[in-house]
């Protein structure tokens, strides 16, 4: 188990990863006719699979820009820089959930 909270951290967002992926496949293979926007739907699942490996990037990313021989260190800019690269994964998946959902959904008409 501990190994589960160093892949995917404590706030269990691996699970929600898990469980879209799960349902896109389903509405795809089993359910095609209720995808209403195939566009929306490949984006999220485009969106879905850039914010499971968008950790890794950007941990990597992190780890070349730290500090070095000879490379001062900026604590400030380092903060900053880990502080927005870690809520970029949580928006990608918001925004997967989000695509999936509407592209799924029925249209209704407003009544007149």
């Amino acid at each position: 188990m501990e190994w589960f909270n160093l892949l995917y951290g404590s706030a269990g967002r691996g699970w929600i990863e898990a469980a879209l992926l799960a349902c896109l496949f389903w509405t795809a293979l089993a359910r095609p006719e209720r995808i209403r926007s195939l566009a929306e739907f490949r984006i999220a699942a485009l969106l879905l699979g850039v914010s499971i490996v968008a950790p890794a990037v950007i941990q990597l990313f992190l780890i070349g820009r730290a500090p070095g021989i000879g490379r001062p260190s900026a604590a400030g800019q380092e903060i900053g820089a880990v502080m927005y690269a870690t809520a970029i994964p949580p928006l990608l998946t918001m925004l997967a959930v989000l695509l999936g959902i509407d592209s799924v959904l029925p249209r209704t008409k407003a009544p007149m």
